[in-house]
């Protein structure tokens, strides 16, 4: 088309600007594609009872960036827009401290959230992704799976192991990594989020040891909704042993090649642990070993 026609399917509103899309609708999914020649810029109208799932491919030069949301994502009818940002991602800005009043304001408002703000020193932007924007101020109820695409060209000088995808936090002006799955054969990263804004394709590098480890949130607060604790500044393939305070042992995790470990507050039966103080023996690279109290609140 040479301007925006809306086209209406199963409750969902698709408006692309000028260029070429493909619109292909299933029982169960709603798929919408822009050409690699259109700009990357589409808004989808979702209604919050609708029974399909909304897959929006965008196609920079870097390959495909797909989004998909699941019925009963959101709450209330919303337009999401979708597009490749015209100017460059924000900076990775230094560490923020912990104990900052905007961060402890960012926790509190977000407790499912599962990541980490980190320092230019180890994360480091492709230049690759997208930013989701909603016509109300809203957040989408379950977790959204983002997957980008890049080339080998685009990872110069990094591994693909080491890549994750971040998300931009406005209220706090920083990058947040997001739980992330790379496939270095299909060269994809897929990461999940349950907040809109600008993603970013990054690499991770971990630490040589495990002497200053991160840890968000803690404590972890389950009655609040917070369902993983996250260690990370880690050594590659660092091991953690979790122990109660009488000493017994709860569970045992293994780091990834970014230095990034989670607990699901659940012991090696898959059963969830007590509240309680709990001690982590963390032992990574360069014969390195810490050991940091942590705590679960039920």
């Amino acid at each position: 088309s040479t301007g925006t026609i809306p086209i209406t399917n199963s409750g969902f509103t698709i408006e692309s600007t000028s260029g070429t899309s493909t619109i292909r609708a299933t029982s169960d999914t709603l798929a919408v594609t822009l050409a690699t020649t259109a700009p990357q810029d589409v808004c989808a109208t979702l209604i919050s009872s609708g029974t399909k799932t909304l897959e929006v491919n965008l196609n920079p030069p870097s390959g495909v960036i797909t989004t998909l949301i699941s019925p009963d994502t959101l709450s209330d009818v919303v337009k999401v827009r979708f597009q490749i940002p015209n100017s460059a991602f924000p900076a990775i800005s230094a560490t923020l401290l912990k104990t900052a009043p905007e961060f402890q304001s960012f926790v509190d408002e977000n407790p499912l959230h599962p990541a980490l703000s980190l320092s230019p020193s180890i994360l480091k932007g492709i230049g690759i992704g997208l930013e989701i924007s909603l016509s109300k101020a809203i957040q989408p109820l379950k977790l959204v799976p983002i997957t980008i695409t890049y080339r080998d060209s685009d990872i110069s000088g990094s591994a693909p192991e080491i890549l994750t995808l971040a998300r931009f936090e406005d209220s706090i002006q920083k990058w947040v990594t997001l739980s992330s799955i790379v496939d270095s054969k299909s060269r994809t990263v897929r990461g999940t989020t349950k907040h809109f804004s600008k993603f970013q394709l990054m690499a991770l590098t971990p630490a040589t040891d495990v002497n200053q480890p991160k840890v968000y949130p803690n404590p972890l607060r389950t009655h609040l909704g917070q369902t993983e604790m996250v260690f990370t500044n880690l050594s590659s393939q660092a091991s953690l042993k979790i122990y109660t305070y009488l000493g017994e042992l709860a569970r045992e995790l293994k780091a990834d090649a970014t230095g990034t470990a989670r607990w699901d507050a659940k012991n090696s039966y898959n059963e969830k642990v007590a509240s309680g103080v709990y001690l982590v023996l963390i032992e990574g690279g360069q014969d390195s070993q810490k050991v940091i109290k942590v705590a679960v609140e039920k």
